[in-house]
């Protein structure tokens, strides 16, 4: 999707839009999408959720700007789920269970972005149990509910 497509979308599908409350600044145009600044303001303060082209969908979104519509709070929470392609990279335990990382506010271009902690999250699992998980991955899901 690209950086247009994906700002359609989301006036379309977030439920109580309004672009009084939430606009968007385009980072960069690729033949992948781009990227996405969605800002708000929070406290009389500019707040911005940095999206990369990979996350361009909307349900994985949708919970948190619908929330920050609806009490005027957002959750400064990334939301993530392992997966593996069928070959046991992920425990049994873990299959479907969605581990909570916080966003991390990037001081340069002070935007909240996905955090190194999902990173060392990452590899901290597929380097346990002697490297046993070391195919699995990991993908932002949405916000449970």
């Amino acid at each position: 999707m690209t950086n247009k497509g994906f700002i359609t979308q989301f006036k379309k599908q977030i439920k109580g839009f309004d672009e009084t409350k939430i606009w968007f600044e385009i980072l960069g145009k690729w033949s992948c999408g781009g990227t996405v600044n969605i800002c708000f303001v929070i406290n009389g303060k500019l707040k911005r959720c940095q999206v990369y082209h990979e996350q361009f969908e909307i349900d994985q979104w949708k919970p948190h700007f619908e929330e920050f519509l609806q009490t005027g709070k957002f959750d400064f929470n990334g939301y993530w789920m392992l997966y593996d392609d069928g070959d046991g990279a992920v425990d049994v335990s873990d299959i479907g269970k969605v581990f909570m990382l916080p966003l991390c506010k990037n001081g340069k271009n002070d935007c909240y972005e996905t955090s190194p902690k999902m990173e060392k999250f990452l590899q901290d699992y597929r380097t346990k149990d002697n490297g046993i998980h070391k195919n699995c991955g990991i993908q932002f899901v949405s916000k449970p509910a």
